[in-house]
């Protein structure tokens, strides 16, 4: 079963604790104009994300289906996902989404984002940054929402604990780059 924490104000982390693997792995959901969900989650989980989902929006309205690299706990419930929410678009990296997801996941072309491009979801704002193999894959990135400053939405999303807190040992690289590279 998966549990719910509004970690800020329509941003919320559904959170599966996979016991044999003591493994804690993670979703985000923005409640917005265009929702949008970071990280699907893999197949495995989808009825209990999509219960989540379902219970804080109408999962038809789903517009954004994003996540930070291809990886089966990333994307691998995206095709189920665009079935359900028939205008939903993936969102990744532009290198993501040429070498590997619209070859062989997404329903429709996915939307693929360059280093410092912003999406908008409505009143929330999120600007896409590249950290190609932070923490591995080149085709790796995070986004920043920039409207009320919230943790990047992240690979940094999971944990070898059973932990309600919606930060994790990596929250301190990732708020690094994402410091660092808006900065600049």
């Amino acid at each position: 079963m998966a549990q719910i924490t509004e970690v800020a104000p329509d941003l919320f982390r559904i959170t599966t604790f996979l016991e044999p693997f003591n493994l804690q792995v993670s979703q985000f959901l923005v409640r917005d104009a265009e929702p949008l969900l970071y990280h699907t989650g893999p197949r495995a989980l989808f009825p209990a994300v999509r219960e989540a989902v379902a219970s804080l929006i109408d999962v038809r309205t789903l517009r954004w289906i994003g996540f930070s690299r291809f990886e089966a706990d990333e994307c691998g419930s995206l095709p189920e996902w665009q079935q359900l929410a028939p205008q939903s678009d993936a969102v990744c990296s532009l290198v993501g989404k040429l070498v590997s997801v619209d070859d062989c996941l997404v329903l429709r072309p996915a939307k693929g984002m360059t280093d410092g491009e912003v999406l908008e979801t409505g009143k929330y704002h999120f600007r896409f940054v590249a950290t190609s193999h932070v923490p591995h894959c080149w085709e790796s990135g995070l986004m920043f929402e920039e409207t009320q400053r919230t943790k990047p939405l992240s690979a940094g999303s999971h944990s070898s604990t059973n932990r309600t807190r919606c930060g994790s040992e990596n929250a301190g690289w990732q708020l690094s780059i994402a410091s660092a590279r808006l900065t600049a």
